[in-house]
């Protein structure tokens, strides 16, 4: 089967983002194209071995990865082979995260939780050092100065002691200038930044910020990033002007 430039522009995403959902892929792929139609394509690309599927999304909505064909196609040393039935809702909406701050040009050089820990086993034949992995690692621009950032998006909180576990650990992470966590709620946001503060004379450390999920979708608003010692606004770009092809790392104001 000859792709045509909509497939290649898709398996080119599935590369770089690793998975999407049905929704997703109508957005950045089909967003003129009727529904029934596009998931015809999506079905003969599965049939070939471009990409395939699997459930576990609420509704019954599919996501779909790279296949075999799609990975050999993009001369891929790894890709995502294995989907985690269990992180997919966790994982789309990594990924519309990552979608929106590219686009209002917050954040360069994504790197997912999945391929830092491909990575590892690849340079050592396991899983060695840090107890953790972010859910992605990424750089924005601070005074000019580029700066990696942790992100962990949160949908279900965890409890204390799994968080300073998780906080000591990261607190080791010298080469991050931050971490950013995305909640659902309030509530959960203030829990994690207490957790956070009350780590104790671990110094230094990355700086620690959360958001609302919810707000990284609001047009209407900056995203406001909350800190132990103040808040950062991201200020949304201008829709009047077209998004860049390569975006920068948007500058994080205080």
């Amino acid at each position: 089967m000859l792709a045509t430039e909509r497939d290649q522009q898709l398996i080119r995403l599935l590369g770089d983002y690793e998975l999407f959902s049905t929704r997703q892929i109508l957005k950045t792929t089909f967003p003129q194209i009727e529904k029934r139609t596009a998931l015809r394509r999506l079905r003969k690309l599965e049939k070939e071995k471009w990409i395939r599927r699997a459930p576990g999304l609420p509704g019954g909505e599919v996501v779909w990865a790279l296949g075999p064909v799609g990975a050999h196609k993009l001369k891929l040393d790894s890709y995502l082979e294995k989907i985690n039935r269990n992180t997919v809702e966790h994982d789309v909406a990594l990924n519309d995260i990552r979608m929106e701050f590219e686009r209002m040009g917050i954040a360069t050089d994504w790197i997912t939780e999945q391929a830092m820990r491909r990575k590892q086993v690849k340079r050592h034949g396991s899983l060695v050092g840090q107890e953790i992995n972010p859910d992605a690692i990424f750089v924005v621009d601070v005074a000019n100065e580029p700066k990696a950032v942790a992100l962990e998006v949160e949908l279900h909180g965890k409890n204390s002691a799994r968080y300073r576990k998780i906080f000591r650990a990261y607190a080791d992470f010298r080469k991050i200038w931050a971490i950013w966590y995305g909640v659902t709620d309030q509530k959960l946001g203030a829990k994690v930044a207490k957790e956070w503060a009350g780590l104790g004379g671990v110094w230094p450390r990355p700086e620690f910020y959360w958001f609302l999920i919810s707000e990284v979708f609001n047009p209407s608003m900056p995203l406001r990033l909350r800190g132990i010692n103040g808040d950062r606004l991201i200020k949304r770009p201008d829709a009047s002007h077209k998004k860049p092809a390569h975006p920068r790392a948007h500058t994080v104001g205080t």
